[in-house]
């Protein structure tokens, strides 16, 4: 325990000089350097942060699952409403000969075009809203605990919702 008290000195001495830093006021920089480090468990997730903004960062989650859940609703009504519109389309296409396979995979890859195409403007638009959301934090928080990055789990994560939505849209468009 002696060691980590001696590198959390180490560590607390060297954020106070890094850039951002220099905005701090005299109290805080004071009060960040009295500051002492207690270790719990790395199983625990204790951490300050958590506790002062987890309340709050569950009921964002919340909204923007339930944001989501009303524009994969309204995507499925225009994806519905578009195959109606279609029907005389893809009856003449049947007549003409192309195969229900060939139908199929036509309205698949528009449909995942079109969710693939949302899941990037979702991106850029949270990539964004990051600059606003920071602009909430309390000024007395120190900026240098937040990494807000778009990294390859969350890339992953868009790129499989995006593409579930596609398949699930498409599919539904080409069974009607």
């Amino acid at each position: 325990i002696g060691e980590v008290a001696v590198e959390g000195e180490q560590v607390i001495e060297m954020e106070v000089r890094e850039q951002g830093f220099a905005r701090a006021s005299r109290e805080t920089r004071d009060r960040f350097l009295a500051s002492n480090m207690t270790v719990f468990k790395g199983g625990t997730g204790q951490s300050y942060l958590r506790r002062q903004f987890g309340n709050a960062l569950r009921v964002l989650m919340a909204l923007v699952g339930f944001v989501l859940l009303i524009a994969c609703a309204n995507l499925a009504n225009l994806q519905l409403a578009r195959g109606t519109a279609r029907r005389k389309e893809i009856a003449i296409r049947l007549a003409l000969g192309a195969g229900r396979g060939q139908i199929i995979r036509q309205l698949l890859v528009e449909s995942m075009t079109l969710s693939v195409a949302g899941g990037l403007g979702g991106l850029l638009v949270a990539r964004w809203s990051v600059a606003f959301l920071l602009r909430l934090v309390p000024t007395d928080v120190s900026r240098l605990t937040f990494t807000p990055e778009i990294d390859l789990r969350l890339l992953l994560f868009n790129l499989g919702v995006s593409s579930l939505v596609g398949i699930l849209f498409g599919l539904a468009t080409a069974l009607q």
